[in-house]
C-alpha cells in the first residue's frame, strides 16, 4: 500500500467513525423531537405513524448504510476507489435521510451537498458528478414527502416547491465550486509533485556522476569525512585511489567517446564488486576513490586485485589492447581526516605508477 492509498484508508476510517456518531446523533434527535411534539401537541400524525415514519424507517436506513459501509471497507475484494465511492454515497445518504424525514424544515435539504464538498478530498470528478445527481434526487424526494404530508395546504406546497428549486440551484453552484476546488487542488498536487521530482533530479545529479554512475566528486567530498570518523580497530576502513593507466593516450588515440567507454566500464565493474557498505566516487577525470567499511588490509587488497584483473581483461570494440589501472590503498583503524588519507593513497598510487603500473601499492 502506497502513501496515497494509506491516506485514503485513514480518511475512510475517519468517515465511518463520523457516520456512526451521526447515526447516534440523528436517532437521539429524532426521538427527542418526537417526545417534544407529543408533549406540546405538535404531531401531525398519530404516535404510531410518527414513530414508524420519523424514527423506525430513518434508523433502519441509516443503520443499514453505516453497516454496509463498514463491511465494504473491511472487504479485501473491494478496491480503494470503490470504497471511496461507498463512503461518499454513505455521507450523502445520511444527509438525505435527515432532509427527507425532516422535510418540513427545508434548510436541511442542503445537507446532501456537504458530501459533494467533502469528497473533493478523493479527487474523483465522476464521483462528484454522481453525488450531484444523487443529491438532487434526495432533494426532490424531500420536497415530495413534505408536499404529501401537507397536500391540503396549497400555499405551503408552493413554498416548498420554490424552496426545492432554490436548494437544487444552490447544490449545482456548490458542485461547480467543488469542481473549481478540485482543479485547484490537482494543480497544487501536480506542482508539488513536479517540484519534488525536480528536487530528486537535482539530488541525483548532485550525488551521481552522469558518465560512470558512481558517486560524484561533490558527494564524495561531503560523505568521505563522515565515513572515516567511523574507523576503529573493530571496524577498519580501507580507502583506495585508482587511476586508469595511459588514459590520455587512450583519448588521443581512440577519441574521447571511446575513452568514456573505458570509464563507464570501470564504473560498472566497481559497482559490481563494491556492494554496500562500500562507497565508490569519481574523484575526477580517470581517478576513482573506493571506501570499504569493515574491511581489513588483506581483504581490501584481495578485492582491489580482483577488480584490477577484471578491468585489465575487459574487451572493447575499438581496440584489442588491454587497459589497466594503478591503485594506492591504505587501511585506517581510527578517526582520520580525508585530506590526510588522500595524501597517503595518492602517494601510494604514484608509487604504483612508478613501479610499472597495473598494480596496487598499500601504505
Amino acid at each position: 500500500m502506497n502513501e496515497t492509498e494509506e491516506a485514503e484508508s485513514r480518511l475512510r476510517r475517519s468517515i465511518i467513525i463520523t457516520l456512526i456518531a451521526c447515526l447516534i446523533f440523528i436517532t437521539v434527535t429524532d426521538i427527542g423531537f418526537f417526545l417534544y411534539y407529543r408533549k406540546n401537541g405538535g404531531l401531525i400524525f398519530s404516535e404510531a405513524e410518527y414513530i414508524k415514519r420519523r424514527i423506525i424507517v430513518p434508523v433502519f436506513i441509516n443503520t443499514a448504510t453505516v453497516l454496509l459501509t463498514w463491511l465494504a471497507n473491511r472487504s479485501p475484494r473491494i478496491n480503494g476507489h470503490s470504497k471511496n465511492m461507498i463512503c461518499a454515497f454513505a455521507i450523502c445518504t445520511l444527509g438525505g435521510s435527515v432532509a427527507i424525514f425532516n422535510s418540513y424544515f427545508s434548510p436541511l435539504w442542503c445537507i446532501p451537498m456537504v458530501a459533494i464538498l467533502f469528497c473533493t478530498l478523493f479527487h474523483d470528478r465522476k464521483m462528484m458528478l454522481g453525488l450531484l445527481i444523487y443529491s438532487i434526487i434526495l432533494i426532490i424526494l424531500a420536497c415530495m414527502f413534505v408536499c404529501n404530508d401537507y397536500k391540503d395546504n396549497e400555499s405551503f406546497k408552493s413554498m416548498m416547491i420554490e424552496n426545492c428549486v432554490v436548494v437544487i440551484i444552490i447544490t449545482i453552484i456548490v458542485f461547480i465550486i467543488s469542481q473549481s476546488m478540485e482543479k485547484y487542488n490537482l494543480s497544487i498536487i501536480n506542482a508539488t509533485k513536479e517540484y519534488f521530482e525536480k528536487q530528486e533530479e537535482y539530488r541525483r545529479r548532485y550525488q551521481i556522476d552522469s558518465l560512470t554512475k558512481v558517486y560524484s566528486r561533490q558527494y564524495l567530498d561531503m560523505t568521505a569525512p563522515q565515513i572515516l570518523v567511523e574507523a576503529t580497530p573493530e571496524n577498519p576502513i580501507c580507502v583506495v585511489l585508482l587511476d586508469v593507466d595511459h588514459f590520455k593516450q587512450v583519448n588521443d588515440t581512440y577519441g574521447h567517446e571511446n575513452g568514456d567507454k573505458v570509464l563507464r566500464n570501470l564504473g560498472e565493474l566497481c559497482q559490481q564488486f563494491m556492494k554496500e557498505p562500500y562507497f565508490i566516487g569519481r574523484f575526477g577525470g580517470e581517478e576513482f576513490v573506493i571506501i570499504m567499511r569493515g574491511t581489513d588490509k588483506a581483504s581490501g587488497m584481495k578485492m582491489v586485485d580482483r577488480l584490477r584483473l577484471d578491468f585489465f581483461h575487459a574487451k572493447y570494440d575499438f581496440t584489442d589492447a588491454n587497459i589497466s589501472f594503478s591503485a594506492g590503498m591504505t587501511c585506517i583503524t581510527e578517526m582520520t581526516g580525508f585530506g590526510e588519507v588522500f595524501q597517503a593513497i595518492d602517494k601510494a598510487l604514484y608509487d604504483s605508477k612508478k613501479k610499472g603500473r597495473n598494480q596496487l601499492t598499500v601504505v
